[in-house]
């Protein structure tokens, strides 16, 4: 929670969080690893496609499992980020070909973002994402 007395313009105050840093070893020991990994995805996606910001420097010692080990806490909002709405478009249809495996649809839309310069040939970037979007699903050789 937001403590609004001790905030301002420059500073965010939250509640305190108790239970274990994720760098503590074992401390993802007995929890749902998979509802965890879910719950962390549809939260950033919520926040940076519904909301326009992201945590930006998200790594095991900002993350606390909390006691009952049922929920994972982000701490340490120093950096933060955010996103417009044309990018949260450009981020939303990027996840979805990567999801769909349509690697040329993703490289179509990093084209259009302006991410890739012009210049460059679309099919050789959609075969460059294929590269790293296969090994993530494990039941393809990477080409």
């Amino acid at each position: 929670q937001v403590d609004w007395a001790r905030s301002s313009r420059r500073v965010l105050t939250t509640s305190w969080v108790d239970g274990t840093r994720l760098t503590q070893p074992g401390a993802l020991d007995g929890a749902d690893g998979a509802k965890l990994a879910a719950d962390v995805t549809r939260s950033f996606l919520s926040a940076a496609l519904n909301h326009g910001f992201f945590h930006a420097d998200v790594h095991e010692g900002n993350i606390i499992l909390s006691p009952d080990k049922a929920r994972l806490c982000f701490v340490d909002f120093g950096i933060m980020g955010q996103i417009g709405p044309d990018e949260r478009r450009y981020l939303a249809e990027i996840l979805h070909g990567f999801l769909e495996r349509d690697y040329r649809r993703c490289a179509q839309v990093h084209f259009e973002a302006g991410y890739v310069p012009a210049s460059e040939s679309v099919e050789a970037f959609a075969l460059a994402l294929r590269g790293v979007g296969e090994p993530i699903w494990g039941d393809r050789p990477c080409p």
